[in-house]
């Protein structure tokens, strides 16, 4: 376990870990004032909870800020060993199996803690504001809707949980993406790119029956329970998952075999 140690020491004391976690913080703050303006206003059919969900359910900016940010801290560390050559240091102190095991985890673990974080804070900072009860008017589908009508606060866990598996993926898919191109560039931008399948699907495609046959069949990671259901965000991540899986070991082989 001494890769994973030093990994999540370097994540956890990286400045650029607590910067993304600050971005999603402001950037759902001014995304919720955006929408209302004061949370102190209870004349309102909107509240803190509802204002946390539109900003980061039901607007743009989770698809597009949110897999740069998670991606940011640490997920391009694989490529950069290889590249560097480090990776050949660290396999003389342990395999390379156990190796990529353990970057695995603490690459899933960067990007994971730096959505949930941020949007457990933001969500502890509105619900400090106003923590009165709203409207149930923005969520009207899509999975555990059933949850968002019985306790919004719950609903509003259930999306940071469902970020932090987000992120996890998001950092997983550069961590792949940059080993089989060898290029972190390429890996940085390739989970923005998968993110934003599903949102541009949903809200710029005109034909409803194509729309939905799209949305259910071509898997992505979304941040927005309104544009999936339950059975298919399982599906999707698996699906994803399996697929930076596959790329990852593919590097493991060319690595292997003298390719990178």
């Amino acid at each position: 376990m001494g890769v994973l140690r030093t990994d999540l020491k370097r994540i956890f004391t990286s400045w650029v870990f607590y910067l993304s976690v600050a971005i999603v913080v402001i950037g759902g703050i001014i995304q919720c004032l955006l929408i209302y303006p004061d949370p102190a206003d209870h004349s309102s059919t909107y509240g803190a909870l509802n204002c946390f969900l539109a900003a980061f359910c039901l607007s743009g900016y989770g698809p597009v800020v949110a897999p740069v940010l998670a991606v940011l801290p640490f997920a391009t560390a694989y490529i950069d060993d290889i590249q560097t050559g480090y990776v050949k240091y660290i396999a003389a102190r342990t395999t390379r199996k156990t190796y990529i095991i353990e970057r695995v985890i603490s690459t899933g673990i960067s990007g994971g803690m730096v959505l949930l974080l941020g949007y457990l804070l933001t969500l502890a900072i509105f619900t400090a504001i106003d923590p009165q009860p709203s409207a149930r008017t923005m969520i009207l589908g899509g999975a555990f809707v059933n949850i968002y009508h019985r306790s919004m606060l719950q609903y509003a866990l259930l999306t940071s949980i469902n970020a932090f598996a987000s992120g996890s993926i998001y950092a997983l898919l550069c961590m792949a993406f940059s080993a089989v191109a060898n290029n972190k560039y390429i890996g940085i931008i390739a989970p923005t790119g998968i993110s934003l399948c599903s949102s541009l699907i949903a809200w710029a495609m005109p034909f409803a029956s194509v729309k939905n046959a799209l949305l259910s069949i071509l898997p992505s990671v979304t941040l927005i329970f309104e544009l999936t259901t339950e059975s298919r965000l399982i599906r999707d991540y698996i699906l994803i998952f399996t697929c930076a899986a596959i790329m990852i070991v593919i590097s493991y082989r060319w690595q292997k075999n003298g390719r990178l």
